[in-house]
């Protein structure tokens, strides 16, 4: 049976009936979730037989690559259209069987990306920090900007002298590991990679230790975990470990991890975690572009940890108080910062394939791009921005504070993304389940993009209910909403301690007390 050759003015006629009838009957609203799916399911099969036709008019599903790169046009064209019933319009897609799930995965962030590109202007004209107030004293920026200099060379005498007790704990502590029988359990070579704040140029005195075990190969990270911890309580039986060990492997946990404290210091231990070593480097090649980034990420640390508002657990992580400082550096009116990742675009893409349990036992895979432009000399020829920005610390922090007190306040649809190296819209979460307040990236208090791991959302740990157009639900937490309000008024108030020592050069005891313990 010959089947007519397809063409895109077959496709596109198709595709836009599909479009067409989602936007103007499935308007959200009460339906029924049944009602929907049948509707959707209908919309797949016409779908089908408007594309795969032959001579007879019988229906013929004809999977081809060449609907997947029109497609790829078609929602770069249409991504504003596409928006309204974004979730539904790939669900069809989904449906249809024209498309496997990878394909309508990769179709789905290619009309995210693309839905901000048309929208940057509106977002940016509205959510662009501006100078400071203009009644801030210049002589007074200084004096606040010679106290947070102190703060910082303090911080750094410390971290120093913590430096020799670190290594010799670690040079200890991989020697214990060579105990532990890997090669019992099919492990024949293991490698320890250390990751995180105490390997990047944001390191503190108080910073924890993260590090990975690499197995080279796929394994259950929970139960690996649980094997070291065997070895663990028998190294503490014979004295050869003194400490208390925690082991985090809820299937609530994102990432499953070992937390132990050797020679004073705290320690966690994960399994294969490839996202750890590649965001740890990717900071690390930012505070290298512009010496501001480092320091005001250390001051921000400071500030968090002395303000008890940075666990990682129900309040965010230091990694994630360093991407809003990122983005915030990159999205000013004469930026400090580029996008690594966007300036690295016309490289070759370094492409891995990871596959790993997240909570709740769910498998995730994905092939990750982990190209950046690493080399500091091209940075430079390339974006040529951070010298003409002549910001002092004293008012960058200010700005800082002012400015995500406002995005929490107001924004609903932004997410923070270093990645594009500006704010983009909201990603909803594809095939997300809406009736869960607590994964609805709608109503966490900041929205905050993962550079690599498409899956993470780092704002998800403070939430608020959007008033605009949510009804309280049976899940929703008033600590929630009591967390959302202390973490905005202690930026607020430190946006004010600072402004006023500004603006009245007094005492530096006030700065001193925000920042260090």
């Amino acid at each position: 049976m010959n089947r007519i050759k397809k063409s895109n003015l077959l496709y596109l006629d198709a595709t836009k009936k599909m479009l067409q009838g989602l936007n103007d009957k499935l308007i959200p609203g009460k339906i029924k979730r049944e009602t929907i799916e049948l509707t959707l399911k209908s919309f797949a099969n016409e779908l089908e037989q408007s594309i795969n036709v032959n001579n007879n008019t019988n229906i013929e599903v004809v999977k081809s690559n060449k609907y997947f790169l029109f497609m790829k046009d078609f929602i770069k064209e249409n991504c504003a259209e596409i928006n309204i019933n974004v979730q539904k319009f790939f669900r069809v897609l989904e449906y249809s069987s024209l498309l496997d799930n990878r394909e309508v995965q990769e179709l789905f962030n290619i009309q995210v990306r693309s839905y901000f590109r048309k929208r940057f202007a509106e977002i940016s004209s509205k959510r662009v920090p501006t100078k400071v107030a203009e009644n801030l004293d210049k002589d007074g920026c200084e004096d606040l900007n010679k106290t947070l200099e102190q703060i910082l060379e303090q911080e750094s005498q410390r971290t120093k002298a913590n430096e020799s007790k670190l290594s010799q704990a670690w040079d200890e502590l991989s020697e214990l590991f060579h105990n532990i029988d890997f090669p019992a359990i099919g492990l024949e070579k293991v490698q320890l990679v250390k990751y995180g704040s105490s390997q990047n140029a944001f390191k503190t005195a108080n910073s924890d230790i993260d590090f990975t075990l690499l197995t080279n190969c796929y394994v259950n990270e929970r139960e690996l975990l649980k094997f070291i911890k065997g070895y663990f309580d028998l190294f503490k039986a014979d004295g050869i470990f003194v400490g208390e060990v925690d082991l985090l492997i809820k299937t609530s946990v994102r990432t499953p991890k070992l937390e132990f404290k050797f020679k004073g210091l705290a320690f966690d231990l994960t399994i294969n975690n490839i996202f750890g070593i590649l965001n740890t480097k990717l900071l690390d090649v930012y505070s290298m572009v512009d010496d501001r980034c480092r320091k005001l990420g250390i001051l921000v640390k400071l500030w968090a940890k002395k303000q008890g508002i940075c666990s990682g657990y129900d309040w965010l992580s230091s990694y994630g108080y360093l991407m809003l400082v990122i983005n915030f550096l990159q999205v000013l009116p004469i930026p400090i910062l580029p996008s690594l990742q966007r300036l690295s675009e016309m490289e070759k893409e370094k492409l891995i394939k990871l596959t790993r349990i997240l909570e709740k036992d769910k498998k995730d895979e994905q092939t990750v791009n982990t190209t950046f432009l690493a080399d500091l000399n091209e940075i430079k020829r390339k974006f040529k921005g951070c010298e003409n920005n002549q910001m002092g610390l004293a008012e960058l922090l200010i700005l800082f504070f002012n400015w995500y007190v406002n995005l929490a306040a107001l924004g609903r649809d932004e997410m923070v993304s270093i990645k594009e190296g500006t704010l983009i819209p909201r990603k909803e979460i594809f095939e997300i389940n809406d009736d869960d307040y607590r994964k609805n990236p709608k109503n966490f208090a900041l929205s905050i993009e993962d550079p690599f791991d498409d899956t993470h959302d780092l704002g998800r740990v403070i939430r608020v209910y959007n008033r605009t157009n949510w009804i309280p639900q049976d899940n929703f937490n008033d600590k929630d909403e009591d967390k959302y309000k202390e973490f905005v008024d202690k930026m607020q108030e430190a946006a004010r301690i600072l402004k006023k020592h500004c603006q009245l050069r007094g005492s530096s005891d006030p700065i001193k007390e925000l920042f260090e313990n």
